[in-house]
């Protein structure tokens, strides 16, 4: 992501310093620079049993602290983010 220029808010190896948002408040600041880990969440995960082949699947909601990351950015920063992000890998054998 940091290679396209959309590093991960808190991935200590590729995410660099905090890009903070012009017009950002104190509060959304505090929450960029304290971000305890790296703010990256599948909420599905779909694959097929390395052995048996059976479809698997995942489902979790996203984290309290994260829900509540993007809720600020909405606010603060409406129609910047998608919060409907999808990326979905298939890998035939």
């Amino acid at each position: 992501m940091a290679h396209i220029r959309h590093p991960i808010i808190g991935d200590p190896l590729y995410g660099g310093r905090p890009q903070i948002p012009k017009g950002a408040s104190e509060y959304l600041i505090d929450l960029l620079r304290s971000f305890p880990r790296q703010a990256l969440h599948a909420r599905k995960l779909a694959f097929a049993h390395p052995v048996t082949g059976q479809p698997l699947e995942f489902t979790q909601p996203m984290p309290e602290d994260m829900q509540e990351l993007v809720e600020t950015l909405e606010e603060e920063h409406a129609g910047v983010i998608d919060n409907e992000p999808e990326v979905i890998y298939v890998r035939d054998e």
